[in-house]
C-alpha cells in the first residue's frame, strides 16, 4: 500500500490504539485491497505478533478499563480493543467451567454470519474446537440440522486460526484460563458500517432501521447479520437450532472480572495505582484482585458458571452428528 494511503488513515482517526504500529499494520493491510479473505491471510502473522507484545497488550487493558461502563457493566468474556469500520480487534477469554469435569462446550454451536475470523493465543494452553463444514447448517429435515464436521482441533500457542463466514464451530471450556487475539472482519467491504456506528448514539432510529432493512430483505446488502439461524445444541441424539438463545452474560460480574484479573497477572499488567483509582466506587471484591496482583498473589482460575443451556459435552456433540449420518445414508 502507498504511504499517502496511510498517512491518510491517521488523519481520520484519534484513538490511541488505531495509532499503535502493529494495529496500523493491520488496518492499512486491509484498506489496500477490496479482497478480505487475502487480508486475513496476511494479516495472522501481525496479529501473532501483537500477541507477544506486552506494550500493546497493557495499551488495550488501560483503554478498556478507561471506559466506566466496561469496567462497571462488563459480564462477557471479551475486552474490547480496536474497531474501524467493519474491522475489530478483541482479546478472548476461554475459561474453566465451575464445579464440571472437562469437555463442556463453553457456547452454543453457532457461527458468525458474513464475519472473518483469525485468532492466535496469547497465553494459557489453548481450548479444543470442532469446525464444522461451511454451509452445512442449512441442510435441514423437519428439526434435524445436518451438521457435517470438518475439523476436531486444538486452537494452541504459536499457531493462528481462521474460521470462514457461515461456518459453524463450537468451542470447550480450557481446564485453565487461555486467552486469544481475535481479528474480525466482514467478507467483503462495507460501505455502511461507520453510518452504523454514528447511529450507535440513536438507538431508537437504529433499531427502526434496522427492522426495516430486515423487512425489506436488505440484511445482506446493508451488512445486518441475521439472527436466526445462528445457534445450534444437541438435543435427544440429534443438532437442532436454537431459538430462543440470547447471549446476555457469559457469567457474574464478579466471576468475568477475576478471569479478567487472571489474564493481567498473566501477561503482568501491574499499574496498581491506576486500578486503584478505578476501585474507589466498585465492589469490594474488586479491591482484593487488586491486592492479590499488587502482592504477586496467584489470582484463583476458577473460571465460570456454565448457563444449563450452553451444558452438553463433545461427546454429545459427535454422538448426535454420527447418529444422524447414519439415519442419512
Amino acid at each position: 500500500m502507498r504511504a499517502f494511503e496511510c498517512h491518510r488513515l491517521e488523519l481520520l482517526t484519534s484513538m490511541d490504539l488505531l495509532q499503535y504500529p502493529g494495529v496500523q499494520d493491520i488496518l492499512c493491510l486491509f484498506r489496500g485491497t477490496p479482497d478480505r479473505y487475502a487480508s486475513h491471510l496476511h494479516a495472522a502473522p501481525l496479529v501473532k505478533r501483537l500477541c507477544a507484545d506486552r506494550e500493546f497488550l497493557h495499551a488495550a487493558i488501560r483503554s478498556s478499563f478507561a471506559d466506566r461502563r466496561y469496567f462497571r457493566k462488563n459480564r462477557h468474556l471479551v475486552i474490547p480493543v480496536v474497531s474501524y469500520g467493519d474491522i475489530f480487534l478483541s482479546i478472548n477469554l476461554f475459561v474453566p467451567i465451575r464445579g464440571s469435569g472437562e469437555g463442556f462446550a463453553q457456547d452454543l454451536i453457532h457461527h458468525h454470519g458474513w464475519r472473518l475470523l483469525t485468532s492466535a493465543v496469547i497465553t494459557g494452553q489453548g481450548y479444543d474446537a470442532i469446525v464444522f463444514k461451511k454451509h452445512s447448517h442449512k441442510i435441514r429435515s423437519d428439526d434435524t440440522v445436518y451438521l457435517e464436521i470438518d475439523e476436531i482441533l486444538q486452537h494452541e500457542l504459536g499457531r493462528e486460526r481462521f474460521i470462514d463466514a457461515d461456518t459453524c464451530h463450537v468451542v470447550f471450556h480450557p481446564t485453565s484460563l487461555t486467552t486469544t487475539l481475535a481479528l474480525w472482519s466482514a467478507d467483503r467491504v462495507l460501505l455502511n458500517q461507520n453510518v452504523k456506528r454514528a447511529l450507535r448514539r440513536f438507538p431508537m432510529i437504529q433499531r427502526a432501521a434496522a427492522k426495516t432493512a430486515r423487512a425489506l430483505r436488505w440484511d445482506r446488502l446493508l451488512g445486518l447479520n441475521t439472527f436466526r439461524g445462528r445457534y445450534f445444541r444437541p438435543e435427544n441424539g440429534r443438532i437442532a437450532e436454537s431459538t430462543t438463545y440470547h447471549h446476555d452474560a457469559d457469567g457474574t460480574h464478579e466471576e468475568v472480572f477475576t478471569c479478567i484479573f487472571g489474564f493481567l497477572q498473566q501477561v503482568e499488567f501491574d499499574e496498581i495505582d491506576m486500578l486503584r483509582r478505578l476501585g474507589r466506587n466498585a465492589p469490594p471484591y474488586f479491591a482484593r484482585l487488586v491486592d492479590m496482583l499488587a502482592q504477586g498473589e496467584s489470582i484463583p482460575d476458577l473460571g465460570v458458571s456454565s448457563d444449563a443451556r450452553r451444558r452438553f459435552t463433545r461427546e454429545d456433540v459427535l454422538d448426535a452428528v454420527k447418529l444422524q449420518m447414519g439415519q442419512r445414508s
